[in-house]
């Protein structure tokens, strides 16, 4: 699978996509860092993430943009 992600910016709108970061098999995992200044961001959700299956190399369906979960 791909993720991709894009920054929330605390003036409204979105960055361009970042990514993918790549994980192929089952249970594998990569980890990829990726910074911003936090005043640039905005506060509660600062990011989003969309998540795509790849078949053969080639994405065959993604899901939307989401916020991750958090309390």
């Amino acid at each position: 699978g791909r993720v991709y992600f894009r920054w929330r910016w605390a003036w409204g709108g979105f960055s361009g996509a970042h990514g993918p970061l790549t994980a192929s098999g089952y249970q594998k995992s990569v980890s990829q860092t990726w910074s911003q200044q936090r005043g640039t961001v905005d506060l509660y959700d600062p990011f989003e993430v969309k998540e795509c299956r790849v078949d053969g190399g080639v994405e065959v369906e993604c899901g939307g943009w989401d916020v991750p979960q958090h309390d």
